[in-house]
């Protein structure tokens, strides 16, 4: 990945990834823009839990970048999708931002923050299924749209969270031609 302190740049372009990708703290990733730099799932994605992986990572400004499973992420050996996917999953560090960032992983959870401090996601598109923030202070949710799949009845879910402020972001179904409610 890249060294504490510096920061990765992605030009325009679509960044295909087989593993897990885990940012060091106090760094930046910047891209060209979240509809023009993304980071997508090959074929031969590995069964990893997460797509971006950030555990015990503090500082770090995630801006102007797309994330996609591309129908390519799969979380057990036979491929089946897990209700635990989480492409993106952080644990236990603070201080973690997402500006203008896509995020497209229909058929999955989102993103999944446990025992996190400061987490701010501004400006942001999301399909996905629903979001969990665990044992965390401090979400700062603003102008985000979350495209809702896999009959997410919520778009954050929390258990003993402090602090949660969404303002001036929308929530619909990916889909709302299934009569079933599945979003998809």
């Amino acid at each position: 990945a890249s060294a504490a302190g510096s920061t990765v740049y992605f030009p325009e372009g679509t960044y295909m990834i087989s593993g897990e990708l885990i940012p060091k703290s106090n760094t930046q990733w910047k891209g060209a823009g979240k509809n023009l730099a993304t980071i997508k799932c090959n074929s031969s994605f590995g069964t990893y839990k997460s797509m971006f992986k950030g555990w015990g990572v503090n500082s770090l400004v995630v801006n102007n970048l797309g994330f996609d499973t591309n129908n390519n992420y799969k979380v057990k050996s036979d491929g089946s999708p897990s209700d635990l996917a989480e492409p993106i999953n952080f644990r236990e560090g603070s201080n973690i931002t997402f500006n203008d960032v896509s995020f497209n992983f229909r058929g999955y959870k989102s993103l999944s923050f446990v025992s996190m401090n400061n987490i701010f996601i501004s400006g942001c598109d999301i399909v996905g299924g629903a979001s969990w923030v665990g044992f965390s202070t401090n979400l700062f949710v603003d102008q985000c749209n979350f495209n809702l799949t896999n009959d997410a009845e919520y778009a954050i879910g929390s258990t003993n969270a402090n602090g949660i402020s969404v303002t001036n972001s929308d929530w619909r179904d990916f889909d709302n031609s299934h009569p079933d409610g599945w979003g998809m």
